[in-house]
């Protein structure tokens, strides 16, 4: 026990900070930053804040799913880092009524053939295939309307298909159909054919045989590119069931043009009619088994005949001519 309050403590005054200054270094996308402070070297004083990460964002707007593409919400990404905030929305999926047609989108599917109605006509497009077999009927009809184009790659890497079969009515065999079809041999095309487009029978190396029904009318499609034409790699051509290798040029074709025959390697001979008057010169290119041309007409006539040139030619003179075919 304490008798009174003696002491000889005396104090002394705080010390004031003994302040470290501090530079401020801006955040980015990956590393904190702060503003300038100070510290203290001998206590644990400090004004440091620590400021966040940073990115610099970009918007994104929202994508809604269909029954065959993913979509996505809003989202943000930066244009300094690979920072997203990026989320898949999976594809919804086709919901099928009774009638094999979705409600959502209009396809309508038979058999693995996938068609979409299009909005902008009463008929049906092939969009694609989900079958497994070797060999595919593509219908003149559907759902009562007429299929009019195989879409395109609807056919694209059906690495099980071997036998495609047209049905007179499909005007347009779109790009890539038929891409890649590793295994297709046979093709039945109608005369209902208007157009082939670029790259339909691209990497269909194994495609041997094409059918068709008249040659006046094979003329006449127009092929996009060598690629749309499956005699690019099929080296045999069936005219109403007969392999054609002395290829006959009807009466009523004046003009041989396009792409109907290059590249048409079981072609020996062709019969060429006096009434055509023009020729594009790469008409026969890459029929490298062509021998001779019959041309009904004189030699003289022969001469007239216009040859339009363009990058890739046949040389005429590397088959035998003979004129007046067929004259007694």
């Amino acid at each position: 026990m304490f008798r009174c309050d003696y002491t000889t403590y005396v104090e002394k005054p705080a010390l004031e900070h003994n302040e470290v200054e501090h530079e401020a270094k801006e955040p980015n996308c990956t590393e904190i930053g702060w503003s300038s402070y100070v510290t203290c070297s001998r206590c644990d004083y400090t004004t440091y804040a620590e400021l966040q990460i940073k990115h610099n964002e970009v918007k994104h707007e929202s994508q809604t799913p269909t029954c065959t593409e993913i979509g996505w919400s809003d989202y943000v990404t930066c244009s300094n880092c690979e920072h997203s905030t990026y989320s898949e929305i999976e594809a919804l999926g086709h919901t099928f009524n009774n009638e094999n047609t979705c409600a959502r989108c209009m396809f309508y599917a038979d058999e693995g053939v996938i068609f979409k109605k299009n909005i902008f006509a009463a008929e049906y497009i092939v969009v694609n295939y989900v079958g497994n077999e070797s060999t595919i009927i593509i219908p003149s009809t559907y759902n009562g309307l007429p299929v009019k184009r195989i879409g395109n790659s609807a056919f694209k890497e059906c690495s099980s298909i071997e036998n495609i079969i047209i049905s007179n009515g499909v005007e347009i065999i779109e790009p890539l159909a038929f891409y890649k079809c590793s295994n297709l041999k046979n093709i039945t095309i109608p005369n209902s054919i208007e157009e082939i487009r670029d790259a339909a029978f691209t990497y269909c190396f194994d495609l041997t045989n094409v059918y068709i029904n008249n040659v006046s009318i094979w003329l006449g499609v127009y092929f996009w590119d060598y690629f749309a034409n499956p005699l690019y790699y099929a080296e045999n051509l069936y005219v109403d069931g007969v392999l054609i290798t002395n290829l006959v040029i009807p009466d009523d074709i004046t003009y041989l043009k396009g792409l109907a025959f290059r590249n048409f390697q079981s072609l020996t001979s062709v019969t060429i009619p006096k009434n055509v008057t023009k020729i594009d010169g790469g008409f026969f290119y890459g029929c490298e088994n062509l021998k001779t041309i019959n041309y009904l007409g004189s030699e003289e006539e022969w001469k007239k005949i216009t040859v339009v040139f363009d990058n890739y030619n046949f040389n005429f003179k590397s088959v035998d001519i003979i004129y007046n075919y067929g004259s007694e």
